[in-house]
């Protein structure tokens, strides 16, 4: 429980309590367990649509759980003074991904179980909205580097035991591809930043956030493709090439996944509302999370 002096430090850096995001953070701790029982099933029977289905929604709300966690442990461990509170744009991200953990908890064990299950919402899953704020706090920023390090390792893990050998050459491509975009984006970052435990100059600070999130957002998206190769066998959008234009280049993994999926286009619509009447109106109180949302915010394409 915080006492007086750590409410005050808290209330001079503009913090909020996180006492109404740890009993999330406690309700979702057991993905954890959770993917690893799906894990195994990757080597049983991967082509089974409903342990697809298993997977995809497993790494889905592993990926929040995951992100959400590490952004409330690396606050605290920046300023042990303050852990009981994050800089309200922390609160307002860790909120938006812990929103939507247990509905595909549920989703996962329903497939798992059920031999004929099929997924009740178009995936692959959309990345929830990024919280923008200028300029981007250290604590925030250190958050966001914990999180898409972590989201890299168990990415990693899952990559090098996927067998491509039953794909064809699109679904094998798509995964190599995202896999060294978001290792890139995250390197880059990460030398951007510097060997120095402190902050990093500030003016990297955007550019470090920028390639945190395309990293973070790489990853998410990659693990949903593993989970489900056949989500790489959409159809690819004709290029609008206008006469005497130059043609497009290649397009990222990320583009890929955003342009070929309109529930991606579509996800921007209510998210706000959702959130700030739900996690983040508790924690924040409706009034501050309807001015964080109504200011707007970016999305999972970095």
């Amino acid at each position: 429980m915080a006492n007086w002096r750590e409410k005050m430090k808290a209330a001079t850096h503009g913090e909020v309590s996180r006492e109404g995001l740890d009993p999330y953070r406690a309700a979702g701790a057991g993905v954890y367990e959770y993917v690893l029982e799906v894990d195994s099933l990757r080597k049983q029977s991967p082509n089974s649509p409903n342990l697809q289905a298993a997977m995809l929604a497993g790494w889905v709300a592993f990926a929040l759980q995951v992100m959400g966690d590490e952004m409330l442990d690396a606050d605290a461990v920046l300023d042990p003074s303050t852990a009981h509170y994050v800089p309200r744009i922390t609160a307002a991200q860790v909120a938006a991904f812990y929103q939507e953990v247990q509905g595909w908890m549920a989703r996962g064990m329903a497939a798992k179980a059920n031999p004929s299950y099929r997924l009740d919402v178009p995936v692959p899953a959309a990345l929830p909205p990024w919280m923008v704020v200028e300029p981007c706090p250290h604590a925030h920023l250190r958050a966001l580097r914990q999180a898409a390090g972590r989201l890299r390792d168990q990415t990693e893990v899952v990559t090098a035991g996927f067998d491509a050998a039953g794909l064809d050459s699109h679904a094998r491509d798509l995964v190599a591809q995202g896999s060294a975009e978001a290792a890139s984006a995250a390197d880059y970052a990460n030398s951007l930043w510097g060997a120095t435990s402190g902050p990093p100059p500030p003016q990297m600070h955007e550019a470090i956030e920028g390639n945190l999130k395309r990293a973070a957002a790489g990853y998410f998206y990659l693990g949903q493709l593993l989970a489900m190769p056949s989500l790489a066998d959409v159809p690819q959008p004709a290029s609008q090439v206008q006469p005497g234009a130059q043609p497009e280049g290649p397009r990222s993994f990320i583009q890929t996944i955003m342009q070929s999926y309109p529930q991606m286009g579509q996800r921007r619509g209510g998210m706000g509302m959702a959130i700030g009447g739900g996690i983040l109106g508790a924690v924040l109180g409706e009034a501050v999370a309807g001015q964080i949302f109504g200011g707007g915010g970016g999305w999972g394409g970095g």
